[in-house]
């Protein structure tokens, strides 16, 4: 077998890879003078690509790094010419290695393998060097004999072939070794890492200058005795950096030496421990190389005062250079005061003579360094002004530089803070990769030390990973490394006891030197006796969850100081900088290493003074847990980031950092976050504190919302549901309904998790509405926003059944409960860790650590006091389970991955199972292998342990059962008959079944006494079965598959107990039930552990009933009974009453679960199936039992089966391309085999008469049979260019219609074969099902794209939108034609387990026809008045016109070069006016689009509007130059093309013109928001000016004495044309500029068009919406009626005109036009502005209106059952109706909250 071909079960999760930069990645590469063989070449370039996908922190790129350098050095000394076949054979083999490790599915373990990947790379290196001496002579003798290189070669080749069948595998074993080992022929000395090499002379000083002065030796003692300097350091090579380490920032230093861009003083500080002192003697080394160091001071404590300082460095840089000396030696003589403070002796012995000599120095600047400025003794007065000097030294000349190092004293820091200084910072805690190679070269250092010291250590301890989890608890702090070497060195003889106590602890270890050292650093801060505010604050700091900003601190801690009690909070932080660092702007708050938490609260270690450091753990959770509550009562509020649409995901927010910033501050996200952990953190004593409970209260009761709100918002809802589970928990002695809320909120969060956090107003849009209304939750808050969904079903809505998940950090493998059912253990993936969680809260308790490798295996031991694991490293663990300490093993048992282990019933041993084929029983205390069984030929995958037996289940298809008394093989190898490897066992409490699941996606029962196998496999998982466990009573067995899902089933009858458990998202590894069986716990690749309550399962209702797949359905009767058959079951439906009965097909089971087709008879009384066993059965529908069959004859599975009309014959197709009938009276053969396809049968059908069988065939065509004489009635009718699937006669029988996966049904004249009308098209998948209407004029059909279409057969068209609502392929349609439903509906069966029918005469918006003659925006569009012309204009400057009845295309002409704005129509409907942003009028001819009149181009801005006179003769314009202007269009007077007159007085753009009084008065509407009424054509007197809107006016209509006008600001008015006077109540309900309007003939309707995509009408005497809102895909900018009023044409932005029929439009009154009832339940499915008029559920459950806008979110569970507006019922699924008539949504989504209840102020 190879294992290659299974690699998908080793892969572990992806992990994203980081980028490399050109200068990381090798780009820069050359091959020199030579040219490499081009295998090398290539192999170098791979390696460069596959580095690429190597996260640059990981150790495998340094690898990598190391191995590139060594392939470049290769092909730099390899000509092409002068290497050997063998040789390149090798480079070509290294090049297909790394490039099958760059295959996407491997991307994780170039990170997760840290043994296969190092060592290919490694061996890669060893190659390269292998080849390239193989190139050079002088390693002729070295390589020896081609016999010896081609041993070599071989030996190359089988490790690279093993490492490669590992890798792909996923197996992480440590195989490597070098092949090739070069002699030194000519050694170098090893270069120092950190500086370039120098040959300096011995002497520190340099020559004097020429005109230097020089000094007698009695002058220079007179300098030491005046300075008396200080000479402390000796042995400064010994306290260097460790060679290769502190790279980064020697680096960084060194180059800081000589950058003059940067200030010439550096601060390097850092936390007591991380190292400074030894980068400061490395400095000085590289500065004395350079010949730069001006003198050093190391501070000691208690032995150096400020005085010390200035004057140690006056000599020792008197002693850098004569120049120096010589000055500082004249001051000393001639100035008495020099010496007599800190600040003369800096300014007058350093900054003096430093500026004296600025040229001698300037090539050559002298560096100083100052360690441990906070070791100097401070009592002193002159400390404070030490500290000012220092920041001073930047005025000295830039080639002076001083180093400075300490620890971030308060003082010291504000001296720097705000000075040009440079700072680098050495941090602990969450450092850089380099930190920590650094800590770990040192630790490797000590142990090569220890090992020298004791020669019996093993050369590979500790192992690398040991060494690395001290570098991970070190974290930067060298002196904690230091410490834990020190105690590991000085255990030597039990140091694997010691090591393991250290790796465990962790930074709590307790050390006596390190709790000495940490008690030096709080006397120095506080002097011993810390001031209360340092509890509070420093006890807020350690057990924050993040970092906190200064001012967090203040909201936090805001009663701990008052103003009057003369202590600061920032002076407190300050003050506490040895132990906590200050950054950023925002000043946030860490501490520098866990080291410090660890021990401030631990009181058998914080005892200075008293323990009066001690930090009360509890005690500052609870001040946490109190302040964050009322944080969050203060700051919670409805919509906090005031969010303007629902409409926005919150990914959509623009600008969400800057908005996050300014509403949700940062104290408040901090208490939002971690209130629940803080709560947790309190002591049992404290749950019956008031406060506490008296603010959960007043937050469960009031701002849970809110709360999810900024959860939402901050990307952190997943902490919702366990937060809230805490605050269950805590509550449940104290306060049991409040305890239960918060439980019931948590199940809220948990089942509403992916829509909040997609969206926050959704948390009150759609999942609040979804709640059961049963929860607590819901009944609490759902009165307070009841303008959302109402959801409705006619049975009671339970919580789902997951309770809650726990993430985790990696796949989770294996669960095992303790048997008190209160705490769990989970193995990962990759993590190395076993993670074990309460059990009711989901907190992790501990971790089991200490694994090599993925942990496979968990089980708690029937005591439940120790914990086995089985690991890939392929060694066993036991653990103390109460705390997790390792305490036997780890036991190396196998050459293989541990899969599985099991505890024998008394404790005493454990059975394993491993990739190796072995199964062992070991004893747990001692590792003692008892039995060794290799009875199984492939990976173990499963093992258990009974008190008779132990057993195992492998990838060889067996289960072998073991006598555990003796070891021997119990019987022969059951064999499961599966056709997958077994993937997991379970066996029954009693021991009596055993179960196995396998690949196959079955599951098979055992009867272990009888040893024989129980009933048929289980079914209906589609993927793989991982995980398997017997309930407690033996009455249930669960099942967790690859597909996602969980199962239940009845072990007795092998029936499905419900739906399945959904919730993961990935493969389902793990299962366990609790001891009280009250859940189901699953772990998954989902990096999810997840709890499933036992007492929410989804068990099936009346309506629901278990369904599978359909197979068939039709009606009967009066059509209001639907019958349906799925893959077990015959259901019986009654539409009227809802009632659904369903009888179970008994017997025949195989064939049942290889079921392919079914069909229904005519009477109902009959069902047929077909199989993959290649039979047929015809069943007693009532009865379920088997009447004929199994009816063989077919060579292959059967796929179609159907019935004749009159039920006596029964038709079947195969893929063994044949066709045969049978009488389903007798069940005997009617005829057949029909011969004559070339591919699978795979749809058939009688004719009405029975006389003919029509098939169709994967070879693309349909033939016609005589069932009489068995022959062809004509050739295959061929068309379709796909396979044919769905076929059916006509009722009439005078066509056949064939649908076939080219997405077309093709209609065929049965008489003669030929094709007849259009084929029918417009599906997006694969035909399946087709079926006619009893009139023949009909056809409907089903696709893979899970919608029907309905088709007028005739016309070609479809007779309304596509019905969308299943989410799996359609496997039947049917018209349900009788009296019930009068032939206006249609069902559909499908393979998501429903059954639909569809009203056909339910109203939807269809609309009459679209013009699709533009390509541009429609800006205008009028009708013509006397006949059925519609004129339409666009921005290319093109009219169209066309007959608005008919939708024939008459004439078009490109009228103008620019947009036009505006058409209308003259009175005798012969011309047309245009005006355009050209600037221009013209008048054309309207049946030829001859230019009549024109172009005026009397406007000096564009034309935005035109109208003629009622005569005909004149016309009016407005423009965007203010003006409106009359034009006389007669030809005498049209040719002066200068307007009559020109009306000015608006401020703004005219937008809109238009007649009145018969044309004696003008009235125009414009940009300034106002209207006017101007005289006649030819005065240009204003009767008046009138305003009213609050934007601009863009459209005007005049009907009799009344103006109508619609605005920018979304409102249409009606005003008196005399008076000018608001006639009616504004218009409201458009939500956005309303364009255009236009009126009724009679004046009473008002239809409105707008940029919200909308054509709504209105009533024009009250103001009221007359129908729902037509909702359009784009923004809509012109409207017109037909002269009957019976149409309306809209024109916009999608380049087309819509045209509506008006009376359609008004029978759509809202809500009335639209209630609908599920039986005894009334709804409304439309919104009230019908942007949900009609919809279905994509994937994600988003319910999206017109324009693609997120209106509601479905939760999983209520989409298949979704009732859609064409709906009439569904069976199979929970029916779930949606009414519409309260809610609002988009920018009105707001409203959905009530008006908050004033307070009267008292709480």
């Amino acid at each position: 077998m190879q294992r290659d071909t299974r690699a998908r079960d080793r892969s572990l999760p992806g992990m994203t890879g980081h980028m490399i930069t050109p200068g990381e990645n090798g780009q820069e590469l050359f091959f020199g003078p030579h040219t490499a063989p081009n295998s090398f070449k290539r192999s170098l370039e791979s390696l460069i690509e596959l580095m690429k996908l190597f996260p640059s922190e990981s150790s495998n790129y340094e690898t990598a790094r190391i191995t590139r350098t060594a392939l470049k050095t290769a092909c730099e000394f390899m000509p092409t010419d002068d290497v050997e076949n063998d040789v390149q054979h090798l480079g070509e083999e290294i090049h297909e290695l790394l490039v099958h490790m760059q295959a996407p599915k491997y991307s994780e373990r170039l990170v997760s393998q840290v043994y296969v990947v190092p060592s290919i790379l490694n061996l890669i290196a060893n190659a390269a060097t292998f080849a390239e001496d193989c190139s050079k002579p002088e390693f002729k003798e070295e390589l020896g004999t081609a016999e010896l290189r081609k041993a070599s070669l071989e030996d190359y080749d089988r490790k690279f072939a093993r490492l490669k069948r590992n890798f792909t595998a996923g197996k992480d074993n440590s195989e490597y070794t070098d092949v090739y080992y070069r002699k030194q022929i000519a050694p170098t000395p090893a270069p120092i890492p950190s500086f370039e090499e120098d040959d300096r002379s011995e002497a520190s000083t340099v020559e004097p200058e020429p005109d230097a002065q020089t000094i007698s030796l009695g002058e220079e003692q007179k300098l030491s005795d005046s300075l008396s300097p200080d000479f402390t350091p000796t042995n400064m090579l010994n306290q260097c950096c460790l060679e290769g380490t502190r790279r980064d920032v020697l680096y960084r230093i060194t180059s800081w030496f000589d950058d003059p861009n940067e200030p010439n003083v550096l601060w390097l500080t850092g936390a007591p421990g991380t190292g400074k002192t030894t980068i400061a003697w490395s400095l000085i080394a590289e500065l004395e190389k350079q010949q730069r160091s001006a003198g050093e001071f190391f501070f000691r404590q208690n032995q150096h005062s400020p005085y010390q300082l200035w004057r140690s460095f006056a000599y020792k840089m008197a002693k850098f250079h004569p120049a120096i000396k010589a000055e500082v030696y004249n001051t000393l003589v001639n100035d008495n005061d020099a010496l007599d403070s800190v600040d003369l002796t800096f300014e007058k012995l350093i900054v003096g003579p430093l500026k004296a000599t600025e040229a001698l120095l300037a090539n050559r600047g002298p560096i100083i360094l100052i360690d441990g400025l906070e070791q100097c003794a401070q009592g002193y007065d002159d400390w404070k002004t030490l500290l000012e000097t220092l920041p001073k030294w930047s005025s000295l000349p830039h080639h002076c530089k001083l180093v400075v190092t300490s620890r971030p004293q308060d003082d010291i820091q504000k001296v720097f803070e705000g000075k040009d200084v440079k700072r680098i910072e050495l941090l602990t805690g969450d450092v850089d990769s380099d930190t920590n190679d650094d800590i770990r070269a040192y630790l490797n250092h000590r142990f090569a030390e220890m090992r020298k010291q004791d020669k019996t250590i093993p050369e590979d301890w500790p192992d690398w990973d040991s060494t690395w989890k001290l570098v991970e608890h070190a974290s930067g702090f060298f002196k904690w490394a230091a410490i834990a070497a020190d105690g590991i060195q000085a255990a030597l003889a039990d140091r694997e006891r010691h090591l393991s106590t250290i790796i465990d602890g962790g930074p709590a270890t307790k050390f006596d030197s390190l709790d000495e050292y940490l008690e030096e650093i709080l006397r120095m801060a506080f002097g011993g006796s810390p001031a209360e505010a340092f509890r509070a604050t420093m006890g807020t700091i350690a057990l924050s969850k993040e970092p906190l900003t200064m001012n967090d601190l203040e909201h936090f801690l805001d009663d701990r100081f008052p103003s009057d009690s003369g202590v600061s909070l920032e002076d407190t932080c300050y003050k506490l900088l040895p132990m906590v660092s200050i950054n950023g702007d925002n000043k946030s708050l860490t501490l520098r290493h866990k080291v410090f938490k660890e021990y401030l609260t631990d009181p058998k270690r914080c005892t200075l003074s008293d323990s009066a450091f001690l930090i009360d753990q509890s005690q500052a959770h609870r001040k946490m847990t109190v302040s964050c509550l009322k944080v969050m009562q203060k700051g919670l509020k409805f919509n906090i980031c005031e969010l303007k649409s629902s409409y926005m995901m919150n990914f959509e927010i623009e600008d969400k950092d800057a908005v996050l910033e300014k509403h949700i501050p940062s104290y408040l996200a901090y208490a939002c976050q971690f209130w629940a952990d803080h709560l947790r953190g309190t002591s049992a004593t404290e749950k019956r504190d008031t406060e506490i409970v008296n603010l959960l209260r007043n937050f469960l009761h009031l701002h849970i919302l809110y709360w999810l709100e900024v959860l939402s918002l901050l990307g952190k809802s997943n902490v919702a549901s366990r937060s809230l589970l805490a605050a269950a928990e805590w509550l449940e002695t104290t306060d049991k309904d409040l305890s239960l809320l918060a439980a019931d909120a948590s199940r809220f969060a948990l089942t509403f998790a992916d829509v909040i956090a997609d969206s926050a107003p959704h948390i009150y849009m759609s999942a609040l509405p979804f709640a059961p209304p049963s929860s607590l939750l819901y009944k609490r808050y759902h009165e307070q926003f009841p303008r959302t969904i109402k959801v409705l079903h006619e049975e009671e809505i339970r919580w789902p059944a997951m309770r809650f998940s726990i993430p985790t950090n990696n796949s989770v493998y294996a669960v095992s409960i303790h048997p008190d059912g209160k705490r769990l253990a989970a193995g990962m993936a990759s993590d190395t860790n076993v993670l074990v969680v309460a059990v009711a809260t989901g907190e992790t308790l501990f971790k089991l650590t200490n694994h090599g490798s993925t942990v496979r295996a968990v089980a708690y031991s029937p005591s439940g006091k120790r914990i086995a694991t089985g690991c890939d490293d392929r060694r066993l663990r036991i653990f103390e389970a109460e705390n997790g300490a390792l305490i036997f093993g780890p036991f190396e048992l196998h050459s293989d991955w541990i899969r599985s282990v099991a505890w024998s019933t008394d404790g005493q041993r454990i059975v394993t199972g491993s990739d190796d084929r072995k199964v062992k029983v070991v004893a747990v205390e001692t590792g003692q292998v008892i039995y060794d069984t290799a009875f199984h030929n492939d990976w173990v995958r499963a093992v258990l342990y009974t008190q008779e037996f132990f057993l195992s289940g492998s990838d060889d298809r067996t289960v072998r059962i073991y006598d555990a008394a003796t070891g021997a093989a119990s019987g022969e190898a059951w064999v499961t008959g599966q056709t997958g490897y077994i993937r997991s066992i379970a066996i029954s409490p009693d021991n009596r079944i055993l179960a196995a699941g396998s690949d196959d996606s079955t599951i098979v029962l055992y009867n272990m006494e009888t040893r024989t196998m129980i009933g048929q496999p289980l079914r209906g998982h589609t993927g793989s079965v991982r995980a398997l466990i017997f309930s407690k009573d033996g009455q249930r067995l669960a099942s967790g598959s690859e597909d996602y899902t969980i199962r239940l089933w009845d072990v007795q009858t092998g029936r499905k107990l419900c739906d399945p458990l959904h919730g993961h998202t990935n493969y389902v590894a793990a299962l366990k039930f609790s001891p009280d069986m009250k859940q189901l716990i699953s772990g998954g690749e989902d990096y999810c552990i997840r709890f499933f309550d036992m007492d929410s399962l989804p068990l099936w209702g009346k309506s629901l009933g278990g369904t599978g797949p359909f197979r068939a359905a039709r009606s009967i009767g009066d059509g209001s009974t639907i019958l349906a058959c799925d893959g077990s079951s015959f259901w019986r439906w009654d539409m009227k009453e809802g009632q659904v009965e369903n009888k179970l097909l008994e017997d025949h089971t195989e064939h049942l679960t290889g079921m392919q087709s079914a069909a229904i008879s005519p009477d109902g009384k009959l069902v047929a199936t077909a199989a993959r066993d290649r039979a047929v059965i015809i069943w007693d529908a009532e009865g379920g039992k088997a009447l004929w069959g199994p009816l063989e004859g077919h060579m292959d599975d059967i796929y179609a089966v159907s019935f004749s009309y009159d039920g006596k014959m029964v038709a079947s197709g195969s893929d063994d391309q044949k066709v045969w009938v049978w009488s389903a009276v007798t069940g005997e053969r009617v005829c057949g085999p029909l011969e004559g396809h070339t591919g699978s049968v795979r749809g058939i059908c009688f004719s009405p008469d029975g006389k003919q069988v029509a098939s169709g065939s994967n070879d693309n065509t349909a033939i016609i049979w005589s069932v009489e004489s068995g022959e062809k009635v004509h050739e295959p009718l061929e068309y379709h260019r796909d396979w044919v699937y769905g076929l059916a006669y006509s009722p009439d029988g005078l066509y056949l219609a064939t649908g076939s996966d080219d997405y077309s049904v093709v209609i065929w004249d049965v008489a003669t074969g030929e094709r007849v009308f259009n084929p029918l098209t417009g599906h997006g998948g694969y035909l399946r099902a087709v079926n006619w209407s009893s009139d023949s004029k009909r056809i409907v059909t089903g696709a893979l794209d899970n919608t029907i279409r309905v088709f007028d057969v005739e016309a070609g068209t479809l007779l309304c939108e596509p019905l969308t609502g299943h989410s799996n392929t359609i496997t039947a349609v049917a018209f349900c034609t009788s009296s019930f439903n009068e032939g206006h509906e249609v069902l559909s069966a499908s393979m998501d387990g429903t059954v639909r029918v569809w009203g056909l005469k339910v109203r939807s918006f269809t609309k009459m026809r679209t013009f699709s003659n533009h390509s541009d925006w429609v800006h205008s569009i009028a009708v013509s008045p006397v006949d059925d012309l519609i004129v339409s204009s666009d921005d290319t400057g093109k009219v169209v016109i066309a007959d608005i009845v008919t939708g024939d295309f008459k004439t078009s002409w490109d009228a103008h070069s620019d947009w036009i704005r505006c058409v209308a129509i003259s009175a005798d409907g012969k011309k047309i006016a245009t005006c355009s942003d050209d600037r221009t009028i013209s008048v054309w001819n309207i049946s030829d689009g001859e230019r009549l009149v024109g172009p005026f181009d009397g406007h000096t801005g564009t034309v935005l509007s035109v109208e003629f006179s009622p005569g005909g003769n004149f016309l009016i314009s407005g423009s965007e130059d203010t003006t409106v202007q009359a034009w006389d269009i007669h030809p005498k007077f049209s040719a002066l093309n200068n307007p009559l007159t020109i009306y000015r007085g608006h401020k703004g753009a005219v937008n809109a013109v238009a007649y009145a009084r018969g044309g004696s008065l003008i009235v125009s509407g414009s940009a300034d928001a106002e209207i006017a009424v101007w005289e006649g054509t030819v005065s240009d007197r204003l009767i008046m000016r009138f305003g009213g809107h609050e934007g601009a006016v863009l459209s005007i209509r005049v009907s009799g004495e009344k103006i109508f006008s619609s605005s920018e600001d979304k409102t249409i008015r009606i005003w008196d044309l005399s008076t000018g006077r608001s006639l009616v109540s504004i218009i409201h309900g458009h939500t956005a500029p309303i364009n255009a309007i236009a009126l009724s003939p009679d004046g009473m309707r008002v239809v409105s068009v707008s940029d919200d995509a909308s054509l709504r009408i209105f009533d024009s005497e009250t103001g009221e919406p007359c129908t729902m809102p037509q909702r359009t895909s784009s923004r809509l900018l012109s409207v017109a009626l037909s002269r009957d009023g019976a149409l309306v044409a809209c024109g916009g932005t999608d380049a087309s005109v819509l045209v509506w029929r008006v009376d359609m439009i008004r029978r759509a009154v809202w809500p009335d036009g639209f209630i609908r009832k599920i039986r005894k339940l009334e709804f409304c499915m439309v919104d009230d502005q019908g942007v949900l008029s009609d919809f279905s559920v994509p994937d994600g459950g988003w319910l999206r209106g017109s324009k693609s806008e997120a209106m509601v979110w479905i939760p999983s569970v209520y989409r298949t059952g979704l009732w859609t507006p064409r709906t009439v019922g569904i069976l199979g699924a929970l029916e779930t109706a949606l009414d519409l008539r309260s809610f609002v949504h988009g920018t009105r989504w707001e409203q959905c909250r009530a008006e908050p209840v004033p307070t009267s102020g008292k709480s």
